[in-house]
């Protein structure tokens, strides 16, 4: 069988992203990226997007994080059509520090075990610029999912009312998006528990005039 450069390529990563997104595998993504290569003579062949995800999960599997780890999966899964996408998230990934990098992987994998919606959040999470808001974020994500007793629709309805929220502002056309993103995050931050935290991001969103 005759392939060209591209097709290899493409067949490999294709192969690859198949194995990623199998989270009952137990083997490693630098490893899934060795063996599913069809001409492992040819570096070319290799996707720079698999390239990436193996070394992210080199980086991720000297945590120890398996949680981590499977949220790299979830990540991989979300972005094998959309690899611009991909890198614009792993920029805002990328100046974090090492513990907020290993949290941003295994918060996405607690959403994903919830059955919660990956994308927009990853999408809303790389739309902000300011870095301390994007520690914010991950912060009240986790106090979100971190509360069972409110209940899984519970936790959904306010993730995804804060997800919203941010996305509003961003969208609008005030010139201190970053303070109001701010201001919201720190008023979530503060609710005891989940309705109480719903009510407030209500509440500020008619301070600003987002319905």
């Amino acid at each position: 069988m005759n392939m060209t450069a591209a097709t290899i390529k493409n067949y490999s990563n294709n192969l690859i992203i198949e194995a990623l997104i199998n989270k009952k595998t137990s083997q490693s993504i630098a490893d899934m990226v060795s063996d599913r290569l069809i001409n492992k003579e040819d570096s070319a062949a290799i996707s720079k997007f698999a390239s990436e995800l193996s070394t992210i999960s080199k980086k991720l599997e000297a945590t120890g994080d398996k949680k981590a780890i499977d949220g790299l999966r979830q990540v991989a899964k979300q972005f094998a059509s959309d690899q611009a996408g991909f890198e614009d998230f792993m920029k805002s990934v990328d100046k974090l520090d090492k513990a907020d990098y290993k949290a941003v992987f295994s918060t996405i994998d607690k959403m994903a075990d919830k059955g919660l919606k990956v994308d927009k959040w990853m999408d809303t999470f790389s739309s902000i610029s300011d870095e301390e808001s994007k520690k914010e974020l991950l912060e009240v994500t986790n106090q979100i999912l971190k509360d069972d007793k409110a209940g899984a629709i519970v936790q959904k309805e306010t993730l995804n009312k804060l997800i919203t929220s941010i996305n509003e502002i961003q969208n609008g056309d005030a010139k201190d998006k970053d303070d109001k993103i701010e201001d919201l995050l720190n008023i979530a931050s503060q609710s005891k528990s989940l309705p109480e935290m719903k009510a407030a991001i209500d509440q500020y969103n008619k301070s600003i005039s987002i319905k």
